[in-house]
């Protein structure tokens, strides 16, 4: 199986959870989640991504890169009403600025404009959107730095900003709460981690953290009391570098039918072409 990741993986392919932006931090999720004052439910919350770099930035900094990136993502269940239920296929142009300094406070950034399409499991809600992201990087504040980058240290805490607008047109409402036709989001999020390097490095694991995300959904043209906040968090362990085991917690209302979602499970975690 790793041969065929590596081989995936050279080609461009990325296997990883369903994420906005470049940070591969949580592989493909395959879960047994618990919905509270409900029955079990099993999900698997994934994306798989093609990217192809175009060319650097044209000044000489090989840090720099336009690319075209394609995914189809899915957050699908065993049970519709209780968790994320969504697929999602997206495509357009990405520019990674890496480390080099391009600002005496900015390290670094990150930004995606893509065309998206969202949709419930059934295809019974269908949004077009267009997505724009930035994702800021500032090693001095841990902001969006390299994953892991200091692995002798024993803690090490990194957590990284998003900013992202949609802006589409509703096709299909199906079981969403979006009333309008006409989309509008701004999509502010964050992601802080901890990593529990005292623990990975005497049991051999790649990786041992605690993480938390939350999303911000603010929809300014539906009505000023739905704004919708998606919170997960979890322990995970990553025993390889493609295979790991985790718990996560899950709360919120999510797009594209923003249904609340209330679970507590484990996970199993595969993943390759962590970029």
């Amino acid at each position: 199986m790793r041969v065929i990741f590596s081989r995936l993986s050279d080609k461009g392919f990325t296997l990883q959870k369903t994420v906005a932006g470049t940070d591969a931090t949580d592989g493909a999720q395959f879960s047994f989640l618990h919905t509270f004052n409900k029955d079990t439910v099993y999900t698997a919350n994934f994306a798989l991504i093609y990217k192809h770099n175009l060319t650097n930035d044209g000044n000489g900094d090989h840090n720099a890169f336009w690319s075209t990136q394609f995914s189809v993502e899915g957050a699908l269940t065993s049970d519709e009403s209780q968790a994320e239920d969504a697929w999602i296929f997206r495509g357009g142009f990405i520019y990674d600025h890496g480390g080099t300094s391009i600002h005496q406070r900015l390290r670094g950034y990150y930004l995606s404009l893509d065309a998206k399409m969202e949709s419930d499991q059934d295809f019974k809600t269908k949004k077009l959107t267009f997505e724009g992201q930035f994702i800021p990087t500032l090693q001095a504040l841990n902001i969006g730095a390299p994953r892991n980058p200091d692995y002798l240290k024993p803690v090490q805490f990194r957590w990284r900003p998003y900013f992202g607008l949609d802006v589409g047109h509703t096709f299909k409402r199906g079981g969403s709460s979006e009333t309008g036709d006409t989309i509008l989001r701004f999509v502010p999020r964050v992601r802080p981690a901890l990593y529990l390097n005292f623990l990975s490095i005497p049991l051999g694991f790649t990786d041992t953290y605690v993480y938390a995300d939350d999303t911000f959904y603010f929809l300014p043209l539906e009505d000023v009391k739905r704004r919708h906040n998606f919170f997960t968090s979890g322990f995970n362990i990553d025993v390889t570098p493609n295979f790991g085991l985790g718990l996560t917690y899950k709360n919120g209302e999510t797009a594209p039918k923003f249904t609340r979602v209330n679970t507590l499970g484990g996970v199993l975690t595969v993943r390759f072409g962590q970029q």
